[in-house]
């Protein structure tokens, strides 16, 4: 991008330098007739020189101003995308949350209500066999909605229920 405005103002530059001189030389050697005197010249001359200053200085002042407006766009996509992130990922632990409760606390809850209830079972050696052997089957098939405690205490329980 840099190399190509380089180029551009100095082929402009080298265009309003070499025009003139070329329109001086066809002008005052006479070798075509040419329409005009002096001062004629001069006003072609200096709106020449004018309008090519003025197109560059123009086409500089809205380059700065597109890249400004580019910058700016790219600086609000990263934001809205970082946003969109930080919302995704507060969705999806909603929804691990959610899951978990689902498949494994509500389950297991109920079931250690039932014993309870049940038995007035205050801890895994008041159930039966039975009763522990599908206790530990639910722990054990949704472990994976568990956490690093809860893997402990599915182990502790197992050799527990099966020292007996």
């Amino acid at each position: 991008m840099e190399k190509t405005l380089n180029k551009i103002i100095a082929s402009s530059i080298f265009i309003a330098v070499l025009v003139p001189v070329f329109i001086n030389v066809i002008m005052f050697i006479n070798l075509t007739p040419v329409a005009g005197d002096e001062k004629t010249w001069i006003s072609t001359l200096g709106s020449f020189w004018g309008a090519i200053l003025g197109g560059i200085i123009a086409g500089a002042i809205t380059l700065y101003g597109v890249r400004a407006t580019i910058k700016s766009s790219e600086e609000g996509i990263n934001r809205t995308l970082k946003e969109q992130r930080a919302i995704r990922e507060e969705e999806k632990r909603l929804a691990t949350t959610k899951e978990r409760l689902l498949n494994l606390y509500q389950p297991a809850s109920s079931l250690h209500a039932e014993y309870f209830y049940k038995y007035n079972a205050h801890n895994f050696s008041s159930l039966t066999p039975e009763e522990k052997r599908n206790f530990i089957l639910l722990l054990d098939r949704n472990i994976v909605y568990g956490d690093k405690l809860l893997f402990t205490k599915l182990l502790e329980l197992t050799w527990s229920a099966r020292s007996k």
